[in-house]
């Protein structure tokens, strides 16, 4: 039965279940809340929603939504079929009554002030949690969140907008409806860039037990970084530094592992160009390796290497190095935000408060808010490591991450290091990045790593590349070892390699010939 418009629906135990919007509004409401509690299993209970007796705010309690009667009399009149509709007057209301359905089936409590006509208030009460309940309000709006958004801007401070809109798009990675997810995805390596977005990743990472939203979020956050960070040289960023992502390595991850097992149990012989007896003989009587690899991102690809070290019993320490591993966040008195470098230079400047999704761009050398931003004393710390290392612990081998340039000479030794993704030189006319750096910067760079193995280590440099089809990919790759009288010996090639760069290399004879090594 409907209720006139202004006057209150007929009492029922759950208004939900008479209204025609009642089933839509029910569905996106438990979708909502599923991507608010990152699909964590049993996180959500049963919500009824019913008139309440407060004429002047929606309330939401744990179970239960009490909602104005004029708010409930407007959506059973004009929502059709109850979901958010861009641009129609009714976005913002059924948006705020999905998001509070979606609290109360989290457990929460909260309040949203309703206008005498049945509207919700611009402004959100200062003891509610404005930020959450603004980014579940966002998150059920779908679509309709710019025009929710643009309705809410004045009437909520930056901070809060950014954190907000943060929120919607972490939750948005993990929706139910997977097109919303791969939407949130892609944009991840396009708009939604800001560095703001890697803490919220990695909290939503480690609070749900979905697997499959797990591995999103880390996609996510690997992506957003990658996005953010300065190319070489003030050049655009290339799509090489796929390189650094999970699952691309997993060749060089086994064969990486088969020289440190071997090794480790004191063998001898060749194996794939690299002489073990003389790596064995670098190693200590426990038998522990020292394993470096570099220019990692977030180090996706060297959690996948500390795994296969695990699976061949490899015992000792794996550090992931790069020159972002850590990064500065700021925000002014004045809502004026971004994001700092390791050496306090301003990488970014914060736009989210004016768009919809979590962005940012990157500054010009005059831009005064990335001065303002570069001279402020008040900075978070954020470590762009991928969240999956933090369940790399326990064992024979340690895990760990640090700041670091390959083109400086590392004082540890180490018995094996890996560079892949950065010292990279375009050799093939099908692939869709180009160099990185010029073939005598390549050569000064293996020449530095090299100064930083121990006697009988092993140097990995290359690349894995796809085409610009998609169709196919490459992996090139040079392998070094440090000889006794401490020079480099070009022991492999898979693919191109670095090509010319080899034979730049002090007291390293080039390598020319393209092989595929026997080691697929």
């Amino acid at each position: 039965m409907r209720a006139e418009a202004g006057t209150a629906p007929a009492t029922h135990a759950d208004w939900l279940a008479s209204a025609p919007c009642g089933p839509a509004l029910r569905a996106e409401a438990a979708d909502t809340a599923a991507a608010l509690s990152w699909q964590r299993r049993g996180s959500a209970t049963a919500v009824r929603c019913r008139p309440g007796t407060d004429g002047g705010a929606l309330l939401w309690s744990p179970g239960l939504v009490e909602a104005p009667a004029p708010l409930l009399s407007s959506l059973e009149h004009g929502c059709v079929p109850g979901l958010p509709v861009p641009g129609t007057q009714d976005a913002l209301a059924v948006s705020v009554l999905v998001g509070a359905l979606a609290l109360a089936a989290l457990g929460r409590h909260g309040r949203w002030d309703v206008t005498p006509g049945g509207a919700p208030a611009p402004v959100l009460p200062q003891h509610t949690d404005r930020a959450e309940v603004l980014g579940a309000v966002l998150t059920a709006a779908d679509e309709a969140a710019e025009d929710v958004l643009a309705a809410l801007r004045g009437g909520c401070p930056d901070p809060v907008l950014r954190a907000a809109l943060r929120r919607a798009y972490v939750a948005a990675l993990a929706h139910p409806q997977p097109a919303r997810s791969r939407v949130a995805l892609r944009q991840a390596g396009g708009a939604a860039a800001s560095v703001w977005l890697l803490p919220d990743l990695s909290a939503a990472f480690h609070g749900t037990d979905a697997a499959e939203v797990r591995q999103v979020l880390g996609e996510a956050h690997h992506r957003v970084g990658k996005k953010a960070l300065p190319a070489p040289e003030g050049r655009a960023v290339a799509r090489i530094r796929r390189s650094t992502h999970q699952g691309r390595l997993h060749r060089i991850d086994r064969l990486m592992a088969e020289w440190a097992a071997l090794a480790a149990a004191g063998g001898s012989g060749t194996h794939v160009g690299v002489d073990i007896g003389l790596l064995a003989a670098a190693l200590g009587p426990a038998r522990n390796l020292t394993v470096r690899d570099e220019a990692v991102s977030d180090g996706a690809a060297t959690v996948d290497l500390w795994h296969a070290l695990r699976r061949h019993g490899v015992a000792g320490e794996l550090v992931g190095g790069d020159r972002w591993s850590s990064m500065w966040l700021v925000e002014l008195s004045d809502g004026a935000a971004g994001a700092l470098d390791h050496d306090g230079r301003c990488i970014q400047v914060d736009g989210s408060a004016r768009d919809v999704l979590p962005s940012a761009h990157r500054p010009k050398d005059d831009d005064p808010a990335a001065v303002r931003l570069a001279a402020a004393d008040d900075r978070q710390r954020v470590d762009w490591v991928t969240p999956a290392a933090a369940d790399c612990d326990g064992g024979d081998l340690a895990l760990g991450f640090r700041t670091r340039d390959v083109f400086d000479v590392d004082p540890e030794r180490a018995h094996l290091v890996r560079v892949c993704g950065l010292l990279y030189r375009r050799l093939r006319p099908d692939v869709d990045a180009d160099s990185y750096f010029s073939d005598e910067d390549i050569a000064l760079a293996i020449d530095r790593l090299g100064a930083g193995l121990a006697d009988g280590g092993v140097l990995v440099v290359g690349s894995v590349t796809d085409t610009a089809d998609g169709r196919r990919r490459h992996t090139d790759v040079d392998v070094f070892q440090r000889s006794r009288d401490g020079r480099l010996r070009h022991c492999h090639r898979w693919g191109r390699g670095v090509g010319p760069a080899v034979g730049l290399t002090s007291g390293v004879a080039g390598a020319d010939a393209e092989t595929d090594g026997g080691w697929v």
